[in-house]
């Protein structure tokens, strides 16, 4: 990952903390995006971000249920996002 292409963006991936969300956060990463990596486990989205900052790139752990409506809402209030990956299961 340390082949990053810097600023393109940021990048908000809901259900980051596992699977396919955490692959497709390492991608973006990669790619240049900063990723705010979002899921409902602190452990694992704390574990996602290390290993995307060690590789180079930049992300944010947001705890977060998807089905909250008001949650989501208060959380993303004023986040500018450029590309949503809405992967939460």
């Amino acid at each position: 990952m340390s082949d990053a292409v810097v600023g393109r963006g940021t990048a908000l991936v809901t259900g980051a903390s596992r699977g396919i969300g955490r692959a497709i956060a390492r991608r973006l990463a990669r790619d240049g995006y900063e990723v705010v990596a979002a899921a409902r486990h602190l452990d694992e989205l704390e574990a996602l971000r290390a290993e995307i900052e060690t590789a180079g790139g930049r992300c944010r752990a947001l705890v977060l249920d998807v089905a909250d409506a008001s949650a989501v809402a208060a959380s993303l209030r004023g986040l500018e996002v450029d590309l949503l990956v809405n992967n939460a299961g």
